[in-house]
């Protein structure tokens, strides 16, 4: 009797709520998506996605695809635009619309019109190149890297959340890094544990 009853207001529920949804397929060609191989997806500015994928960047904006590749690069080894190379692994835009592509060997950082900021060298900030995620939280952009640990970038300048009993994170090998938007708390997996940080605490 119970299950009936159960049937019948999910019908109503249903009834009064009809849901819908198409599936949309791309198949890699020279008018689609550069690769089946995407290893990441962001939403830009009205309604465009940014596809990271093995075979560099794909842009669906308004039913069209634009594929970018790398150029080659100047005498000095400079590249002009984006992206750095064709194996593309994070997309990420801040709260600026700037966007933040992630590499095996490096970081660019893209306003859209002027020559792309990158970063490649290891320095006293970034102790590695590999980028493992990147994700926006408000004004903050956190960065995965290798074996390095979390990073992010701040007002500014870019900070290092170090493992230990302070912080609750203890290890340097992060698998993921996702956002509680409603409760504005980034939660950060590595392999033995979850950690989640307020804005503030950073």
């Amino acid at each position: 009797m119970y299950k009936y009853l159960i049937l019948l207001f999910l019908s109503a529920l249903l009834a009064f709520n009809p849901v819908s949804a198409e599936l949309v397929q791309f198949w890699p060609d020279s008018n689609s998506i550069s690769t089946a191989d995407v290893r990441d997806i962001c939403d830009g500015t009205n309604g465009r996605i940014i596809f990271a994928t093995s075979n560099g960047i794909s842009i669906y904006d308004n039913e069209e695809w634009k594929i970018l590749h790398a150029l080659p690069t100047d005498k000095r080894g400079y590249l002009e635009g984006i992206p750095l190379n064709d194996y593309v692994l994070q997309a990420e835009y801040d709260c600026l619309n700037n966007l933040w592509i992630g590499y095996s060997n490096g970081i660019q950082i893209y306003n859209g019109y002027s020559k792309p900021v990158t970063i490649r060298q290891v320095d006293d900030v970034l102790v590695d190149t590999a980028i493992n995620k990147l994700k926006r939280q408000g004004r903050i952009i956190w960065i995965a890297k290798g074996d390095s640990g979390v990073y992010y970038y701040f007002n500014g300048r870019f900070g290092w959340v170090k493992p230990g009993e302070e912080t609750g994170l203890l290890g340097n090998h992060i698998n993921d890094i996702e956002v509680d938007y409603a409760n504005d708390i980034s939660c950060i997996w590595h392999p033995l544990q979850r950690v989640s940080f307020h804005m503030t605490e950073v």
